[in-house]
């Protein structure tokens, strides 16, 4: 709904900055409750869930401050993309965030397991390790729109590099210094890919339908991170099942193949789309 909401009240460069603010607060608050959440399940695991608690405050500043008007946007100019339907470009996205959601989830899923099983620490060490994620991603979000205006047409890819780059490390490497490293990539990959995503899909459809582009493409990511722990268990299980580390080599080369073949079919479709 904070997507939709961006888009409903700012258009162009000035949307895709606020996109990126809203991935930086994010990340920003999911840096601090994961820390906290970290020391908490130290004392005992459910305790890791008082930090929903935080959200009650959050919820009485929404209800007092969320905007009640109908925002007044601009007419856009008419494009091939104003069919006033869902079209190719935004399935196309879809599919690829969906891919990238069941990829990059073996980190969340699978770094404590890792970090318990090569002694490093606990509950409280890897709680730090998703923070360096968050705290990635909240500095990449701050500085998003740069990043877009340099990057341009290879955000998507570089962003999914990044996070391959970061499974690879781990596997390769595996030291606890290495480690943290693949979490400052992973998460300026996805501070990077997600509100690119989501800009991409809600600009290439007409306003109306831009909510529902956003959803397509988060309901996407939320169920690549479902399938996830179901593809790669069952993968890892057919190669090695005691061995946590087949499943991030599994995921370095699944992301750096998606990379180049979004490269490879956004050029294709780009230049369908635009033919039209």
């Amino acid at each position: 709904m904070t997507m939709a909401l961006i888009t409903d009240y700012f258009t162009g460069d000035e949307s895709g900055a606020m996109m990126g603010l809203q991935s930086a607060f994010l990340n920003g608050g999911s840096m601090i409750l994961l820390f906290t959440s970290g020391l908490l399940a130290n004392g005992k695991w459910n305790h890791a869930y008082l930090v929903y608690l935080a959200f009650i405050p959050v919820l009485l500043i929404v209800i007092k401050n969320l905007p009640h008007d109908r925002p007044i946007r601009p007419n856009r100019q008419n494009t091939p993309a104003d069919s006033g339907k869902l079209n190719v470009r935004v399935y196309f996205i879809a599919f690829f965030i969906f891919l990238f959601g069941s990829f990059f989830f073996v980190f969340q899923t699978n770094i404590a397991l890792l970090v318990v099983s090569k002694g490093y620490g606990d509950a409280t060490l890897s709680g730090m390790i998703n923070t360096a994620v968050a705290a990635a991603g909240m500095i990449t979000g701050l500085q998003y729109g740069n990043l877009k205006r340099r990057l341009k047409t290879m955000t998507i890819p570089i962003g999914i590099g990044a996070v391959g780059l970061g499974m690879g490390v781990i596997y390769i490497q595996g030291s606890l210094p290495s480690i943290f490293v693949a979490a400052i990539l992973v998460g300026f990959g996805i501070g990077i890919v997600m509100p690119t995503g989501i800009f991409l899909a809600a600009n290439v459809v007409q306003k109306e339908m831009q909510s529902t582009a956003i959803a397509l493409v988060t309901a996407a990511v939320n169920l690549g991170m479902f399938i996830s722990p179901l593809l790669f268990n069952t993968v890892a299980f057919q190669t090695d099942g005691e061995n946590l580390s087949i499943k991030f080599i599994i995921s370095f080369i699944c992301l750096l193949l998606l990379a180049v073949l979004f490269v490879i079919c956004n050029q294709i479709i780009l230049k369908n789309f635009n033919s039209k």
